[in-house]
């Protein structure tokens, strides 16, 4: 198997891990709605155009858009996991207070 300039594994690998990503990540969303489940997915997806794009300009833009797909993620996972943190803490109040009413 030969392997890519771009990538350190051969393409049938690349095509196999992505596919099996992006159907992962894309039910994770389905399950969580979590949008940076969703955001993975396309990161993932739009890995492959690499092999599409030549270089030059249309790389570049390419570059720039998993990079700003990949702030997103991350973005995304800070909220999800305050909002997560914050019904936490709500739901424990509601036990506590629950419990001294009794």
């Amino acid at each position: 198997m030969n392997t890519s300039i771009v990538f350190p594994i051969p393409l049938p690998l690349h095509i196999a891990f992505g596919v099996i990503g992006v159907i992962f990540f894309s039910w994770r969303y389905i399950v969580k709605k979590e949008p940076h489940h969703l955001l993975l997915a396309i990161a993932i997806a739009s890995t492959f155009l690499i092999y599409i794009c030549s270089e030059g300009l249309p790389r570049k833009i390419l570059g720039i858009e998993e990079l700003i797909l990949y702030i997103l993620i991350l973005i995304s996972m800070f909220i999800s996991s305050r909002k997560a943190a914050a019904l936490e803490k709500s739901q424990t109040e509601e036990e506590s207070n629950e419990n001294s009413d009794a």
